[in-house]
């Protein structure tokens, strides 16, 4: 399964670059369909990125997202834009966050101190080892 994640995490990224620089697809149905396109893939990105190779992929996509908003500025058939950036991050940002919390919550659920409606049982937290981890 997570050689699959790895696949498609890296097919994603060929197609963020390919898409970036190919001629510049006007989106018309309403507006804001362009941001909402943007926010979403690198959503999508950003959790395949941390389920296949950890935390670092938080990084790499908002690199390769910043990257590639800035190339289009020279690029003359597409048109850099702040606010595609901004979608951008904010896709990164609701995918870390979403997937931060569901792995805080396994966590404490998975030491006993959740209850079946998730209420701390005490305060104490104890140490254990890390279930999402990944071991290659």
């Amino acid at each position: 399964m997570k050689v699959l994640m790895k696949i498609l995490f890296i097919f994603l990224t060929v197609v963020a670059v390919y898409t970036s620089f190919s001629q510049n697809v006007q989106l018309d149905d309403f507006v804001g369909e362009d941001k909402l396109a943007h926010a979403g893939f690198y959503f999508f990105m950003t959790i395949l990125g941390i389920y296949a190779f950890r935390w670092y992929a938080v990084l790499w996509v908002a690199g390769l997202s910043s990257v590639l908003e800035l190339i289009q500025k020279y690029v003359p058939t597409r048109d850099s834009n702040i606010f595609d950036l901004l979608s951008n991050m904010l896709g990164i940002g609701m995918a870390s966050l979403i997937v931060g919390l569901i792995h805080f919550r396994r966590r404490r659920r998975m030491r006993g101190n959740l209850s079946a409606r998730g209420e701390a049982k005490d305060g104490i937290i104890e140490k254990v080892e890390d279930p999402f981890k990944f071991h290659t």
